[in-house]
């Protein structure tokens, strides 16, 4: 491996706890709000969408390039011990591959595989681009993923370029401009959209004025709060190692099997 690859999948471990999502009632934590503040600067919104390439696992490859002027990109990143990933594929209503089987024939939808967002003793990070693509493998059969899945480089190019976060969603209008961006993975909230932005699609023949605005909002990930999903979750994390549960609740200040503070 380089040095870039190694950098890229054995990140040190941060000092807990941080906080990221334990406050007082209604409050947003300041690392969180530091957080933004970096995923905004990242390919901002309005902004042209670099151009996302590479190899297509099963074979293949694709560019978004190819689709410039044709139809919307849906960009989702992830990893097989990402617990959102997990729920957000089959658990959730609805879920990634339901948005997939609604959308697909006008949005072309890739999934990006990343490095282990949990690596453990049992999965641990990835040392070459074959065990990369036997893991992306390994997701795809577990959870029947129908998105095409895109594997990034092992030193992660292609994530880096676009997000610090395990399993953020971009949404590249037709004419190649980010249009939506979300730092985690939330399919009630991709559904929404989706949804919107088609229907701002459908109108823009390129004679109709299309009038846009804009508006931010934080909100919770549903997942965790719905019992199936966070059965997945749970299980994600439980499968990358016996000692990941422990090493959530210090590094993040709650327990991951209860959602609650640690």
């Amino acid at each position: 491996m380089t040095e870039a690859e190694r950098a890229y999948n054995f990140p040190p471990m941060p000092e807990g706890p941080m906080n990221l999502w334990v406050d007082q009632p209604g409050g947003v934590p300041p690392l969180l709000g530091h957080l933004l503040e970096g995923f905004r600067q990242m390919v901002p919104l309005a902004s042209a969408a670099p151009e996302i390439a590479g190899e297509l696992l099963g074979g293949g490859r694709f560019s978004s390039a190819e689709h410039l002027g044709k139809r919307p990109v849906c960009l989702v990143f992830g990893s097989r011990t990402d617990p959102p990933i997990m729920s957000n594929l089959n658990a959730t209503a609805p879920s990634l591959n339901a948005l997939y089987d609604q959308y697909k024939d006008r949005v072309q939808f890739v999934f990006v595989y990343t490095r282990e967002a949990h690596p453990g003793s049992a999965i641990g990070p990835h040392q070459s681009m074959d065990e990369k693509r036997q893991r992306a493998q390994e997701l795809k059969a577990a959870e029947q993923v129908r998105l095409p899945i895109l594997v990034d480089t092992l030193d992660g190019a292609i994530h880096q370029r676009w997000t610090m976060m395990p399993n953020s969603t971009f949404l590249i209008s037709r004419a190649g401009q980010v249009v939506a961006k979300s730092l985690l993975l939330d399919c009630s909230v991709l559904s929404e959209t989706l949804a919107e932005h088609l229907a701002w699609d459908a109108l823009d023949d390129g004679q109709t004025v299309i009038k846009k605005s804009y508006h931010e909002r934080i909100h919770h990930c549903r997942a965790p709060y719905q019992p199936a999903a966070r059965a997945k979750e749970c299980a994600a994390l439980e499968e990358t190692g016996p000692e990941m549960i422990e090493a959530i609740k210090h590094m993040a200040g709650f327990d991951p099997l209860t959602w609650r503070r640690a």
